[in-house]
Parts: C-alpha cells; sequence; structure tokens
C-alpha cells in the first residue's frame, strides 16, 4: 500500500476531528512513522503541532534542544513556513509534568496518540508502562 495515498485518504477525517476541538493539538509518540506521516498531514492542513515523544522507538535529537532527525525530515517536506508551527517536546505520555510542558497553557487542545510498545513482547515485560496514559490525558485535557 502506497503510505502517502493512504494518509491522503486519512488527512481530511484528521482535519475535522481536529477542526471540531482546536487549530492546535499534540501527537504523542509523532516521532514514529505513522505519527510522523501525520504530523506532515496536520501541518499542510493548516494546524499548530506539538509532538511529544521519548524516542524510545526512533532515533532522538543529536543535540540537546534538536528534533529527532524523523521530524527534521517533516520540517523539510513541509517547508519553513509551515515548520514554524512544529513544536517537539522530548518526554514520557506517562509523566504528568511532561504533559503540562506539551500541553502548555492551551485550554482546547486535540490530541492524537500513538505513543506506545511496538511489540507484543515489550507489552507483556512491562504491562503497566502505558496503562494510565488516557486518565492522564483526560486530566489534561479536560475532556
Amino acid at each position: 500500500m502506497d503510505c502517502s495515498r493512504s494518509l491522503h485518504f486519512f488527512g481530511p477525517f484528521l482535519t475535522l476531528k481536529f477542526n471540531t476541538i482546536s487549530n492546535r493539538g499534540t501527537v504523542t509518540g509523532g516521532a514514529g512513522f505513522i505519527g510522523s506521516h501525520t504530523v506532515v498531514e496536520l501541518l499542510e492542513a493548516g494546524h499548530h503541532v506539538t509532538v511529544i515523544d521519548d524516542c524510545s522507538n526512533t532515533a532522538p535529537p543529536a543535540r540537546v534542544g534538536g528534533i529527532p532527525p524523523s521530524l527534521e525530515r517533516v520540517q523539510q517536506i513541509v517547508g519553513p513556513l509551515m515548520a514554524k508551527r512544529l513544536k517537539f517536546v522530548l518526554g514520557d505520555v506517562t509523566d504528568p509534568q511532561d504533559l503540562d510542558f506539551a500541553f502548555g497553557l492551551k485550554k482546547k487542545h486535540a490530541v492524537i496518540h500513538f505513543a506506545g510498545l511496538k511489540a507484543v513482547g515489550e507489552s507483556k515485560e512491562k504491562p503497566l508502562r502505558k496503562r494510565f496514559i488516557l486518565p492522564l490525558f483526560l486530566r489534561k485535557t479536560k475532556v
């Protein structure tokens, strides 16, 4: 399956959901393959996007305060004007302080959640690691 076509198919759906809440949103796990493609679609649709990722399943930033190589590629794809609407937080979605930093002070906020362990074996070894993410999101986004 051609990923670019499938993402363009889902792009209007993602945009519709973001537009009903806010033009600002957070993509958890946004430095991964699916997350970074989603970020491209959201930026091209005019949204401001904050990515929070601990980079446990993708290459981390090369320098402190930098962004992962996958998001550098996103910036190249969307161009410098759209890239200004992209923010990156190196953080863990299970840490309330990291979520506070990622969400900032914005009251209305959309979240697309891609963060997680990529293999069943990892989830069996660490079953509680990602268990409390949804309650944290609900509390932080006032849903």
